[in-house]
């Protein structure tokens, strides 16, 4: 295992990760923001959302969002998103499925449309400034 720092707003956080989580990590940015953005909404530490512990019901949910917001907004595969949070990429497929069932609540759907939302603008933002395209 490798440490490896995630960073937040105001905080550095470390969390255990794969040798392969962090080389995708290392190369995709806009992973790590919707890892943070997550965590944060969610009030889970980013390495609950990275660690192969399960975790509670929160853990989990927030998990399945990122694995949903990766695959959908920033249209990674399934395989390249089960790599980064060290899953099967069958686990990211039920996680997706999961956060498509739970979207037909009216309450959910607004939560996801305003992280979906929320993403869009900053990677473009991020893309202009830094050249992350």
């Amino acid at each position: 295992m490798h440490i490896y720092q995630i960073y937040s707003y105001t905080d550095q956080v470390e969390t255990d990760l794969s040798p392969n989580s962090t080389r995708l990590l290392d190369k995709d940015p806009e992973a790590r923001f919707i890892l943070n953005l997550v965590a944060c909404a969610r009030q889970v530490p980013p390495r609950a959302l990275l660690s192969r512990a399960r975790g509670d019901g929160n853990i989990c949910l927030a998990r399945q969002m990122a694995m949903y917001l990766i695959n959908v907004v920033l249209r990674r595969s399934l395989t390249y998103t089960g790599e980064l949070f060290d899953r099967d990429r069958r686990t990211v497929s039920h996680a997706c499925a999961r956060i498509e069932e739970l979207r037909e609540r009216q309450q959910f759907e607004r939560v996801m449309c305003c992280f979906e939302r929320t993403l869009l603008l900053a990677i473009d933002e991020f893309s202009l400034e830094s050249g992350w395209n």
